[in-house]
């Protein structure tokens, strides 16, 4: 997909959907991000949002090295987060060959 710069819409902060969210992490960022025919973005809230209460997003769901990379933090919870492992290289001596 394409990339935009969203001023204003890119500075709301991050918190997680609650767990009762569902549906893929792209499809439900379409579902509150519409393109609209002027050019213009729309964003929607992706919860309810009582008067005077500050305004969050999910940003996807994503692991916390790729929220660092991408968005320059690592979210306090994260129901997302993984561990990833590298298998080592062909050819290289690890400690389960002993």
């Amino acid at each position: 997909g394409q990339k935009f710069l969203v001023p204003l819409a890119d500075m709301l902060n991050y918190a997680p959907r609650p767990p009762s969210s569902s549906g893929v992490s792209s499809e439900r960022f379409a579902e509150y991000h519409r393109l609209q025919a002027d050019g213009s973005i729309a964003v929607y809230a992706d919860r309810d949002v009582a008067a005077g209460q500050q305004i969050f997003e999910e940003y996807g769901q994503m692991d916390n090295s790729l929220y660092l990379v991408m968005h320059g933090f690592v979210p306090h919870r994260n129901p997302h987060h993984c561990f990833v492992l590298s298998p080592p290289p062909v050819g290289v001596a690890s400690a389960l060959d002993t």
